[in-house]
């Protein structure tokens, strides 16, 4: 599935499927529409592009680092099998995806076959949501709430899921697509940590191109290499899960990305913890000539390389004995990749938080403490192009500190096992007209009395995440001293003493920023 679309982008005067853009996206799903065809016993390429008209505009589509060995996978001559592409309208991407998972899981069942799902998109941070077919952030969201319910209707189904979109690690730790016991119900693949941004490949310094991904590149040079010489008996005996994992984790680290590889924080999850399968039975990765297929599609030779340091696989070792060797070289600056990179793509971010943060019951603008941010961040909703950078980066620090309060809030509130909303969803001003003449109720001045000296801090009212974690302390009635000696809380908690949540919250240095 291809979430990417081919809208215009204003600001940069560029269509969203630009090589330079999301189209290394188009690159990774061309790259492993061509790996894997002909094999499995039925597939289906989803996406609303016109993959041959954008073919005609940008001439091709590579995948690779530049400074290595690429490969063209889109071009005049290299097109996917139409047999197996699903061309839809950016409206109807999405449900027709969801009709044919279904479908296709109702069938896996019954064959006892496993499914291999592979998603090219961007994501949003809060519920790793992926952005299927839409402009910007307003598109639709592929979410892990609808594939848990696919999923409940066909118990038992075996499905892998290879994903590449930022945050995509959220899809390896949700509860949507766990059981009862915890066991995770779908193996999952992902490019990405939770709370991190997936990475192309760097831009070309000349026509900024981005060309697919590093994690997709890591798991091809794992299929060519590992998988190929089990195909041809070259091993003693076939990776497990496990073991292909540990695979791709030493690809990225060791060779596609060695300086950096450690900022991936990419994800492997298996389905029912079986990490003793064989990986071929448990993510659906069909063994092949992977090999072969990849030296098939043409290559592009590597671009000349005056410094080896602009080569994101190059090791240490190379760079400090290049550096030694040339001992008058400058700093230089890596060339952004994409996710991320370009100045766009932050914005874009922005803009995404942004929206969560106002739909997240924040509170009155006319409050004090609201006036300027609030401002600001309608600004960046709904007047983007009159915000110079230094504005972005304000905006940026506000939502940044008010989102991960109310965040460290319910981890709190959780930690202290109280039912309660999520803060994004709990509305101070509607709690405070309900319990305003209750005393029990009552938000108190301090939230957690504290056994040590407290720093001499400004005065400050409490923020939505500090009024959400006190009100629901004081509705269950329970003091954080109690809860501190209940058997709940960990020896870490009792350790510390009660917890000043307001002093945690409201650190002098974010304080000042925002």
């Amino acid at each position: 599935l291809l979430g990417a679309n081919n809208y215009f982008y204003e600001d940069e005067a560029k269509f969203a499927c630009d090589p330079g853009l999301d189209g290394w996206m188009v690159s990774d799903f061309a790259m492993l529409n061509y790996l894997f065809h002909g094999l499995g016993s039925t597939q289906r390429w989803f996406t609303c592009l016109d993959i041959a008209g954008i073919t005609k505009q940008y001439g091709e589509y590579a995948h690779g680092n530049c400074y290595r060995s690429r490969r063209v996978v889109l071009d005049a001559h290299q097109q996917p099998d139409p047999a197996t592409l699903s061309i839809e309208s950016p409206t109807n991407l999405l449900p027709k995806f969801l009709d044919y998972f279904r479908s296709e899981c109702a069938s896996a069942l019954a064959k006892n076959e496993p499914i291999l799902l592979c998603v090219f998109a961007h994501g949003e941070e809060m519920e790793f949501g992926v952005e299927i077919g839409g402009e910007e952030e307003e598109g639709p969201l592929l979410t892990t709430k609808a594939v848990s319910e696919i999923l409940s209707e066909f118990d038992g189904v075996q499905v892998t899921l290879l994903m590449t979109s930022c945050y995509s690690g959220g899809w390896a730790i949700t509860p949507d697509l766990r059981d009862e016991t915890g066991r995770s119900r779908i193996t999952v693949m992902t490019a990405a940590g939770s709370d991190q941004v997936s990475e192309s490949w760097p831009k070309t310094t000349t026509l900024g191109r981005t060309d697919g991904s590093m994690y997709v590149s890591s798991v091809i040079n794992v299929l060519s290499t590992r998988a190929a010489q089990t195909s041809e008996g070259l091993l003693e005996k076939p990776m497990n899960t496990e073991e292909f994992s540990a695979v791709i984790t030493s690809e990225l680290l060791d060779v596609i990305d060695p300086r950096f590889g450690h900022i991936h924080h990419h994800a492997f999850n298996v389905q029912y913890d079986q990490w003793a399968d064989l990986y071929t039975e448990r993510t659906g990765i069909p063994l092949s000539h992977y090999a072969v297929r990849l030296n098939a599609l043409r290559e592009i030779p590597p671009r000349a390389l005056n410094d080896i340091r602009l080569d994101r696989s190059s090791t240490t070792e190379e760079i400090d004995a290049w550096e030694a060797a040339h001992p008058t070289a400058t700093h230089v600056v890596i060339a952004a990749s994409n996710y991320g990179g370009s100045q766009r793509a932050v914005r874009k971010a922005i803009s995404i938080q942004a929206k969560i943060y106002m739909k997240g019951l924040p509170g009155r603008d006319s409050l004090a403490p609201n006036h300027r941010p609030h401002r600001l961040i309608n600004e960046c909703i709904h007047a983007p192009h009159l915000l110079n950078e230094a504005t972005w980066q304000t905006i940026w620090e506000i939502l940044h500190y008010r989102i991960g309060s109310m965040n460290l809030a319910e981890k709190f509130v959780r930690r202290l096992g109280i039912s309660a909303p999520k803060a994004c969803r709990w509305d101070q001003d509607e709690w405070m007209g309900k319990n305003a003449k209750s005393d029990r109720l009552c938000v108190p001045k301090v939230v957690c009395p504290e056994t040590r000296p407290k720093p001499d801090l400004p005065k400050q009212k409490k923020k939505a995440g500090v009024w959400y974690a006190s009100a629901k302390m004081r509705l269950r009635s329970l003091s954080p001293i109690k809860r501190s000696r209940s058997s709940s809380p960990s020896s870490a908690y009792r350790s510390r003493g009660s917890l000043d949540i307001k002093r945690i919250m409201l650190s002098p240095t974010r304080r000042a920023r925002t």
